[in-house]
């Protein structure tokens, strides 16, 4: 009687273990670049949301205000950005999305595991007519479990510059 054509159970098994060995050793790395994307994607549509701000509100001579969305996509009281935020014309100057005023743009959830938040003093930001934006400096942490926080920090003059977070910012930013 001859020997049939397939695989042994050794065979299968022996396979199945490197598979997972291979599995095991490349999930890590292969979250680390997931996060780093979904941080950079974060990052550029930050700026970009900033520039759009800026540019259309010394355009239209109308302040421009972004802020932070929640569930029902309107704006909400929140240091949480990571759901993704509204550049909206504030036409009634209440800084709230409403029906008069003009969306600009929604911006999308973050994604992954990437977490985005701004600093408590402020939780909308106000882009005038001049370029300026009312308030105080403004810092976001985006952050990671996979990954090394940054921070974005948009000053009055609208200017945005990339830097380190503190470790306190990184371990707020990481909370639920």
């Amino acid at each position: 009687m001859e020997r049939g054509e397939g695989f042994t159970l050794v065979e299968l098994l022996i396979a199945t273990l490197v598979a997972s060995m291979l599995i095991a050793i490349a999930a890590p790395t292969a979250n680390a670049f997931f996060s780093k994307a979904h941080m950079k994607r974060a990052y550029l549509t930050l700026t970009d949301s900033f520039l759009l701000s800026n540019r259309v509100s010394v355009s239209s001579g109308a302040n421009v205000v972004m802020c932070p969305i929640g569930t029902n996509n309107q704006c909400v009281d929140s240091t949480d950005w990571s759901k993704g935020w509204l550049v909206f014309v504030d036409r009634d100057d209440d800084r709230d999305y409403g029906p008069d005023d003009s969306l600009m743009q929604q911006y999308p959830v973050v994604g992954g595991d990437v977490r985005l938040r701004s600093t408590d003093g402020r939780r909308r930001i106000v882009f005038q007519p001049d370029g300026d934006n009312a308030g105080t400096n403004l810092t976001f942490t985006l952050c990671s479990k996979h990954t090394a926080a940054t921070t974005i920090s948009l000053s009055n003059l609208s200017k945005a510059r990339v830097g380190l977070p503190t470790p306190a910012s990184e371990q707020d930013c990481l909370r639920d």
